[in-house]
């Protein structure tokens, strides 16, 4: 056998190795984070659960993941190892709102421009190659905690993007807020 052969065999068993190394790995780190995140569960007694990332309103970097905790006094919500704890009787809404962004990109075609070139010559090219608008559309969902600080209202949001348990979090969380009285005055 050629030298060249032997090495890249050599090479290519310690890459297959270390692929599958790294997939056992992987594998057992999420299901010691899976057992991890279900004893704090059970340890806190929490009726509802979900992981999302945050997007604006603690004080903590945006994407960071968060754990949400309904608790039967409180939300808690556990971000790189912090913790902050909002009582129940503040919590004035929660809610999930989509933001649509549109967004329109110049393309030019090369394989219109060959292709015009070829049937028309230089104009034919200019005109299959000419720019074209392609415009797509990306939808985003949040969920956004409104609760009263003091006298002024504050938020917290995370990204609930293609999260489907999001909705039951939502309507656990406003089951779980006392009501709250209204005052009319006359």
């Amino acid at each position: 056998m050629d030298a060249g052969l032997i090495v890249f065999l050599v090479i290519m068993a310690l890459v297959v190795f270390f692929c599958f190394f790294m997939a056992v790995k992987m594998s057992k780190a999420k299901k010691k984070a899976k057992r991890a995140r279900k004893q704090l569960v059970e340890s806190t007694g929490a009726l509802a659960d979900i992981v999302l990332p945050h997007t604006a309103g603690l004080p903590v970097p945006e994407g960071v993941f968060c754990n949400l905790f309904l608790l039967p006094d409180k939300l808690q919500v556990h971000a790189s190892g912090t913790q902050f704890d909002l009582d129940l009787t503040r919590i004035t809404d929660v809610v999930e709102k989509t933001d649509v962004e549109i967004q329109k990109q110049m393309v030019s075609s090369a394989g219109g421009a060959v292709a015009g070139g070829l049937l028309l010559g230089p104009v034919g090219a200019l005109i299959g190659g000419r720019a074209k608008t392609k415009t797509s559309r990306e939808i985003k969902s949040y969920m956004i905690i409104s609760y009263s600080k003091g006298d002024a209202l504050e938020y917290m949001a995370f990204n609930t993007t293609g999260n489907f348990k999001v909705l039951k979090f939502i309507s656990a969380v406003k089951a779980a807020i006392p009501a709250q009285s209204t005052i009319i005055a006359l």
